[in-house]
């Protein structure tokens, strides 16, 4: 998808490069990198100096690999060329066109320029006119200068040239419509002859004064022209490769693309081989090896790790063996490009390969903190710590509660709220997620501890005793019958035992009665006078004496009451009884006894 280039404002400015589908041979390839750019427009009235930054860009640079010494070869570069217009101009002044437009290239040293193509017919691209000028550090045209310079034939730029202006119209224009200007460069192609061998490489202009921000000799420059009521107001442009105005031009920029120039006459070819580890980590250095056969082919085995800013090493041998150590940025796959130059270019042969080496993220080293036990209803913080420049997020999953925190400076936390449906040994887990540019790998931590449930406080419960005792004495007066005799009977007073109940909780053995019942002894006296039963609390003994003429038979039989074994039952300690209250319970048991004494003793009186 083609992006768009826009220009706004006086200090609004966007160039988008095209990734090029290579169409070239065997022995040709291509490369694409990324540029930002930070550019510095100085308008003539109204403002002072604005920075602006511009997102990244796209550049192609398709080439051989390899040429030989005398050999002529082309190089081309393809731009991005947007497909639409953008916004309109905002503010008091309106963009009218941009002029003077100018990119310039680096030319590598021992490689000659022969000429240029401008492709016109490139899809997209709206700017007419320019064409591939020779020109050295002042900008002057030079046969034997360091720089090429995409520009109009006249060489119209706001500086660094002898035809500069930063208040007039000149050379290659782009008009704006509605307010707004969209810069489409064409594709072009250089040729080129190589006239020195060794390793060229290909870049926008970034040494000497080029590399300082806000420079009219920046690679990139251009001059818009606004127009307010009653002023034109100009904004001289230059753009740079850097991130931000205060960050350092970006490698890349001076190595697009490389092309290795070899002398024709070698005798031995020799044979590259590399040693790499199947997976190294990013951003931790890994040992690289490579071998050239045959051995005695000393040279410079440089080492390329093909990304932006990727590391490189030069390693010199004499042995066939070079070794160094190389750091990867970014998780993923990426090439590493080798090459060997010989140190006897008249015996051996250059030699390249290129293997693909995969980077895995680094290690992850996550610590996980929660208590070990909580109460129900307490809030407790779960705390997760990673490496402090690790991106992403940590998920908390904690008895049944999942919580996702951001990490921000190598730390993540979240709080925590348990019920008493928790209660008891729980999971938690904590879970490292990494965000998209991240070199850190995902990890999981987990862990068990305890939800203690929360004792609540319970009001007292009393419960008054109640105390019951029954004393039921049982009495049984057991005749003895026999056949009648004539007598004569005087028939004594009975006295009844009086009954006393007392409510009680009665625990009774299994021999036992407990009866409530009303006791009468009834002798009977025949011939004589009977004497008298006695009724007592815990046995009754009922005497029976019959006389006969010839015999006199006493039987007497005796029951035993039951002993009643009384034992209140109570949830609590019961209450003691107050001293008037258990000397009225003496007075009434005296009392009782009395009137059993009395009902004892009263038969006995005689009248």
């Amino acid at each position: 998808m083609r992006r768009m280039t826009t220009l706004t404002t006086a200090a609004t400015l966007s160039v988008g490069l095209l990734i090029a589908t290579p169409t070239a041979g065997a022995e040709t390839g291509s490369t694409t990198s990324q540029l930002p750019l930070s550019c510095r427009a100085v308008p003539s009235a109204f403002a002072g100096p604005q920075d602006n930054y511009v997102p990244p860009i796209d550049v192609t640079v398709t080439s051989p690999d390899i040429v030989s010494i005398g050999e002529e070869f082309t190089v081309d570069v393809h731009m991005d060329i947007p497909d639409n217009p953008g916004g309109g101009s905002n503010g008091p002044a309106k963009l009218k066109d941009v002029s003077r437009i100018k990119m310039d290239l680096a030319l590598p040293e021992g490689v000659e320029f022969l000429g240029a193509e401008i492709d016109g017919e490139t899809p997209g691209a709206n700017l007419r006119g320019f064409s591939v000028l020779r020109v050295n550090e002042s900008g002057r045209p030079d046969p034997a200068g360091g720089f090429l310079r995409l520009v109009s034939p006249d060489n119209a730029t706001i500086g660094n040239g002898p035809n500069s202006s930063t208040s007039r119209t000149g050379g290659v224009t782009a008009p704006a419509v509605n307010g707004t200007v969209r810069l489409g460069f064409p594709d072009f192609t250089l040729r080129l002859r190589a006239e020195t061998e060794g390793t060229k490489a290909f870049g926008v202009r970034t040494a000497g004064a080029a590399s300082t921000y806000g420079d009219n000799r920046n690679f990139l420059t251009f001059l818009p022209r606004l127009k307010a009521t009653f002023i034109t107001i100009w904004a001289p442009t230059s753009c740079s490769p850097r991130i931000n105005p205060s960050s350092a031009v970006v490698p890349a920029a001076s190595n697009l693309r490389t092309v290795t120039v070899i002398d024709d006459t070698p005798l031995i070819k020799p044979v590259l081989t590399v040693d790499a580890p199947g997976t190294v980590v990013a951003g931790e250095p890994a040992s690289f090896s490579a071998h050239i056969d045959p051995e005695n082919a000393d040279g410079t085995v440089s080492f390329l790790v093909e990304e932006p800013g990727g590391d490189i090493s030069d390693v010199y041998t004499t042995t066939g063996t070079a070794s160094t150590d190389l750091t990867f940025a970014k998780p993923g796959t990426t090439a590493l490009r080798v090459i060997f130059n010989p140190g006897q270019p008249g015996t051996f042969d250059i030699a390249a390969t290129t293997t693909r080496i995969t980077v895995s993220p680094r290690a992850t080293d996550l610590t996980f903190s929660l208590p070990d036990s909580v109460e129900s209803g307490e809030s407790v913080t779960a705390t997760a710590e990673v490496p402090a420049d690790a991106v992403g997020d940590i998920e908390f999953s904690i008895a049944g509660q999942t919580i996702s925190a951001p990490v921000i400076g190598g730390r993540a936390s979240a709080p925590f709220t348990f019920s008493d449906d928790d209660g008891g040994i729980q999971r938690a887990s904590a879970r490292f997620i990494p965000g998209s540019d991240s070199v850190y790998a995902p990890v999981e931590k987990s862990r068990r501890f305890t939800v203690l449930v929360r004792a609540y406080p319970t009001e007292p419960t009393t419960t008054a005793p109640t105390l019951s005792t029954s004393t039921a004495p049982t009495t049984t007066a057991l005749p003895t019958t026999k056949p009648s005799i004539p007598s004569t009977t005087a028939t004594p007073s009975t006295t009844a035992v009086p009954t006393t109940t007392r409510t009680a909780t009665t625990t009774t053995a299994p021999s036992t009665t407990a009866t409530t019942t009303t006791t009468t002894a009834v002798p009977t006296v025949t011939g004589t006078t009977a004497p008298s039963t006695t009724t007592k609390m815990t046995s009754t003994t009922v005497p029976t004496t019959t006389t006969t003429p010839s015999t006199t038979v006493t039987t007497t039989t005796t029951t035993a009451a039951p002993t009643s074994t009384s034992t209140p039952t109570s949830t609590t300690k019961p209450e003691q009884p107050s001293e008037s209250g258990f000397f009225a319970l003496l007075r009434r048991l005296f009392a009782l006894v009395q009137q059993l004494l009395g009902a004892f003793f009263s038969p006995l009186h005689f009248r």
